[in-house]
């Protein structure tokens, strides 16, 4: 009785030299116009100018000077 194949042999295409810097140029393409298009909505900055101000902790000592100052001029109720 003879035993099951496990295994058989296909051809397989792999991309050339050429191929591959074409497939890394799509590919940084694609991730720049991906940065690009999330940057504005992860990094917003629209200060509403009323109600509760919210300061980061990591921003340092200019930061808190400039939330003082917003904070001072009375558009905000609490900080």
């Amino acid at each position: 009785m003879p035993l099951p194949r496990l295994f058989h042999r296909r051809e397989m295409m792999v991309p050339t030299l050429a191929g591959w810097m074409l497939l890394l140029a799509l590919a940084s393409a694609g991730s720049f116009a991906f940065v690009r298009a999330l940057y504005p909505l992860l990094a917003p900055n629209e200060p509403v100018g009323r109600g509760l101000l919210v300061v980061e902790g990591w921003a340092g000592a200019p930061a808190f000077d400039d939330a003082v100052a917003r904070f001072r001029s009375g558009a905000y109720s609490q900080i």
